[in-house]
């Protein structure tokens, strides 16, 4: 079930990307194996995107942000800590899903100040390594259209509940703070 914050009006959307946050003191094979619920952002072509929110209960909920008013890093930072139930601090985790959107180091900039560390960029498909938290991003940039709460590309409607597999294409990458 998908609940929709503002208006379900028609987006045209140019970049989907997935964030999600794991931890790597868990049991898996890979980082893909202990990665928790995350968020999509449906990057309108506009100065609108769309957040969409994945919960614990397998529901959805999608909330339509402008660029220049809200910071969807922020809000994702804030619902994964809640959703998840983080011990890791907002500023690491938001400064992790920032590092992942911009593809560089900067927002980790002020955490690394005052607590240390190294930004590192790998693949998520590497075996799983005692890191900590991290982020894995997923990206396609391609022509969508937001309405209804559905994903529609190529005249095939996707469900957001279902939206990361029914992608093709996903570029992946992972990010985190070595100590």
């Amino acid at each position: 079930m998908t609940t929709t914050k503002k208006s379900k009006q028609s987006l045209k959307i140019n970049k989907i990307s997935f964030f999600n946050i794991g931890d790597s003191s868990q049991k898996g094979q890979d980082y893909f194996d202990v990665i928790k619920r995350g968020v999509c952002v449906l990057h309108g072509q506009t100065d609108e995107c769309i957040l969409v929110k994945y919960k614990n209960n397998n529901t959805v909920e999608a909330e339509r942000l402008s660029y220049l008013e809200q910071d969807y890093c922020d809000l994702a930072a804030k619902f994964i800590i809640a959703e998840n139930k983080f011990k890791a601090s907002y500023d690491l985790i938001k400064g992790l899903i920032l590092c992942a959107d911009s593809e560089d180091e900067d927002g980790l900039y002020d955490y690394m100040q005052d607590n240390g560390g190294e930004v590192i960029f790998d693949s998520p498909t590497n075996d799983l390594e005692n890191v900590g938290y991290f982020c894995i991003k997923q990206v396609t940039i391609d022509d969508f259209e937001y309405n209804n709460n559905k994903v529609i590309f190529k005249k095939k409607e996707m469900s957001l509940e279902n939206l990361n597999g029914s992608l093709d294409d996903l570029s992946a990458s992972l990010v985190y703070l070595k100590k």
